[in-house]
């Protein structure tokens, strides 16, 4: 029986993920620790991945856990590193045997060679050190700046930096070849248990880097204690002025809610009170 209405939750959230509409979303699930984020998570899965014999509404599920990333590796090119491995894994297994690279399968390789990995470990470990969010120059370094394009088969060098990342990502995700997944749905699990670089590195990789048509996230998290996280990184200037509506624009929830639009809280199990006898 299914008292919490778990069923309920992970139908609104797969609404929601498959929505035309809403292309990319960023959709959250909030409870508190323990109350069964998990279990929504893995009914969303389960609800998806059934509908990869219809071909129209195939869904390309990627579960990640940035709690349990290693100690000192960065976040973001581990994150764009999975989306990136399972769209090579549904290219090498819809291609055709013996088929010539396709467009599709150069772009991957070139966006693989974008991502200068030394240079996110770096970013990555200041941002540990110095508990600062990274700034706009230091989210692009992580981006190579080679002319990987011409490794990659392309006549001309490419152009670089974040936007150029960004628009090489949406061609990907545009191409022929990866036209059966009606979305690809990143799961994230734990990111309230994180530490606050782990989170904000999470935040800007979906909204900065891979928040491209046809990419979806279900982030679950105490979205109290990611807001606490994000008051430290995004103080209220001035103590707090602007009024009645000071506490609803304050920088942390304006960040937060930019990334995930809309967020289905879990339901809390009411404590039943004894009655009193007579």
């Amino acid at each position: 029986m299914d008292l919490l209405s778990f069923d309920a939750v992970a139908e609104t959230v797969v609404r929601a993920v498959l929505d035309g509409a809403l292309d990319p979303v960023a959709v959250g699930v909030s409870g508190a620790w323990g109350s069964g984020k998990a279990t929504v998570l893995r009914l969303v899965e389960g609800r998806l991945a059934p509908q990869a014999p219809d071909g129209d509404t195939k869904v390309l599920v990627i579960s990640t856990d940035p709690w349990r990333y290693a100690p000192g590796v960065g976040v973001k090119e581990i994150l764009i590193g999975e989306v990136l491995s399972a769209v090579a894994v549904e290219l090498a297994r819809t291609g055709k045997p013996g088929q010539v690279r396709s467009r599709a399968r150069a772009v991957l390789t070139t966006l693989r060679k974008r991502v200068d990995w030394a240079k996110a470990l770096q970013v990555a470990a200041k941002t540990s050190l110095t508990l600062q969010l990274p700034s706009v120059d230091d989210l692009t370094s992580v981006i190579n700046t080679d002319a990987a394009g011409q490794e990659a088969g392309f006549a001309e060098p490419l152009a670089r930096g974040l936007e150029e990342f960004c628009s090489e990502f949406r061609m990907l995700m545009e191409s022929p070849e990866l036209s059966h997944p009606g979305r690809v749905v990143v799961l994230v699990d734990d990111l309230d248990r994180c530490l606050p670089e782990t989170v904000v590195d999470t935040l800007e990789t979906i909204r900065l880097f891979l928040a491209v048509p046809r990419m979806a996230f279900v982030v679950a998290a105490d979205e109290g204690r990611v807001a606490d996280v994000l008051r430290v990184r995004f103080p209220a200037q001035g103590g707090g002025q602007g009024g009645a509506g000071a506490d609803a624009e304050e920088p942390a929830s304006l960040y937060l809610h930019k990334i995930v639009q809309t967020t289905v809280p879990l339901p809390t199990p009411s404590v039943a009170t004894p009655s009193s006898s007579p």
